[in-house]
């Protein structure tokens, strides 16, 4: 059969009442010959009265495929496998496309370079609460007409070329309703532009009931703790940022939290604690509450929690759903709550699933650590040249060493102000390090760890954590609101 300029796919699926509309967009109503251009629906089976209803209004050149897809996103990737047109255009079926549409798209890719493109979005608000989405959205995407921005992929209607979006291999469903900010992600980061088609135009139609928003809020977020799972923290934070939840994860599995309590609850009875100061004293005690609720309730107290907040906010955002003035705030709160949720969910699944570090390592550089091993760090930053990560005021780190005993040297940059002071401890597993020697030039310190410190002599792994006092930066005029301990580049274990 003869090929087409562009392929127009548009899954069955989450029509709200637009469904012919939609297709009688792309197929009656185009300027844009309609030899240059084919249409594809893909079905999964699940909506054959309307599958009936689609199949008069397409033309010979247009298909209606069936397949069983294990994600609604997967339509995708079988429309694509399928067409023949060298672009795709990849829409929903609650959008309804501008006269002008396909023209603007195949205008756009002769005339620009750009290797991606998304459509510009307009809103359909059937009422209040599709009013409040459209404002909501409008306020998260305000950047996609940047240059540089590039979650660009979303599938109210996006276009790029079939031949990249296989070799990009699709949309990665697995991932849920992530995998379009997985795909804008993936381009960007080999170097391949996405631009903004500001004349090709779709309406969406915003969801008309607040349930309707809730379980693709939890999917995108879930899915986005599924992509972290998997890829490395260091691309992952480029693109989406240092999320404490996630890359403090272990501090949430009760062995883990039953060691913290410990240790901070050794800290509220010992000699030391009348010469910590305050900001010390009080992050030390929240620390603790949150470690004993982990150690002894788990994850699923934090799902609770967030559950319960997830309900109240809904049943707010009901009861506004007719205040003009009140849904907003309402509504906002609402989605909010979804995020959280999501992301305990995750955490509550698969937490327990820890990565096992099997060899023994000597020389932990922060630069090319895997941050799996790291609790209460911040990202990867560089001073002078030099890589380096800033600790919390309460920091660990896994290291993988049978029982024995060590010289350990800490290795830290300069750029820790001395005051406010550090007042240091350090702990094996829960054990205090009673002495350690600080270098004279500021640039770490050291310490011996005994074998009589580990918990039991079968173990292979053991926690070294870090208490000290916070640095507030804020607090000296800067705009970083983070709590700040040391600034670490390496650990190193000597065999003594």
């Amino acid at each position: 059969m003869n090929s087409q300029a562009i392929s127009v796919i548009i899954p069955l699926f989450d029509p709200r009442g637009q469904a012919l509309k939609c297709v009688r967009s792309w197929v009656e109503k185009q300027t844009c010959d309609r030899s240059q251009y084919e249409v594809i629906v893909v079905a999964d089976g699940t909506q054959s009265e309307l599958e009936s209803q689609i199949q008069p209004l397409l033309q010979p050149q247009d298909s209606l495929l069936h397949c069983q897809p294990e994600h609604e996103y997967e339509l995708y990737n079988i429309g694509a496998q399928n067409a023949r047109g060298s672009l795709l255009l990849l829409t929903e079926l609650h959008c309804i496309a501008a006269s002008n549409c396909i023209t603007e798209v195949l205008d756009y890719f002769t005339t620009q370079n750009y290797d991606a493109a998304c459509c510009r979005s307009e809103s359909l608000n059937p009422n209040l609460i599709a009013k409040v989405e459209a404002k909501l959205f409008s306020l998260t995407v305000n950047s996609e007409r940047e240059e540089n921005y590039f979650d660009r992929l979303l599938v109210r209607g996006f276009a790029i070329p079939r031949s990249l979006y296989l070799e990009m291999g699709g949309f990665e469903w697995e991932f849920g309703r992530f995998c379009e900010r997985v795909l804008s992600t993936k381009l960007h980061s080999q170097g391949y532009k996405l631009g903004y088609m500001t004349n090709a135009i779709v309406a969406h139609c915003n969801n008309t009931t607040i349930a309707a928003s809730l379980q693709p809020s939890i999917e995108f977020v879930y899915g986005e703790f599924c992509y972290r799972e998997k890829y490395p923290a260091s691309y992952c934070d480029r693109y989406f940022g240092d999320l404490p939840l996630w890359s403090n994860r272990a501090i949430y599995r009760q062995q883990t939290a039953q060691m913290f309590a410990s240790i901070l609850a050794q800290n509220f009875f010992s000699e030391k604690r009348k010469e910590m100061p305050q900001a010390m004293k009080q992050l030390q005690q929240k620390a603790f509450w949150q470690a004993i609720i982990s150690a002894y309730l788990g994850m699923h107290w934090f799902l609770w929690k967030a559950w319960f907040k997830l309900s109240w906010s809904y049943l707010w955002a009901w009861f506004m759903r007719f205040d003009a003035d009140r849904l907003y705030s309402a509504y906002n709160r609402y989605w909010q709550a979804t995020i959280p949720y999501g992301r305990y969910k995750y955490l509550a699944e698969h937490l327990n699933q820890t990565k096992v570090f099997e060899s023994e390592v000597y020389c932990y550089n922060f630069a090319e650590l895997n941050r799996e091993r790291l609790i209460g760090f911040h990202g990867l930053e560089t001073w002078q040249g030099q890589s380096f990560c800033w600790s919390e005021p309460i920091a660990s780190i896994l290291v993988s060493l049978a029982p024995n005993t060590y010289n350990v040297r800490v290795e830290t940059l300069p750029v820790r102000p001395q005051n406010p002071p550090l007042h240091l401890q350090i702990f094996c597993n829960d054990r205090p390090i009673p002495n350690f020697t600080q270098n004279p030039d500021g640039t770490g310190f050291s310490f011996e760890i005994s074998q009589k410190m580990f918990l039991r002599v079968s173990e292979s792994s053991f926690y070294l954590t870090f208490l000290m006092n916070p640095l507030r930066l804020w607090e000296q005029g800067s705009s970083d609101r983070r709590e700040l301990g040391l600034a670490i580049q390496e650990i190193n274990f000597d065999l003594v």
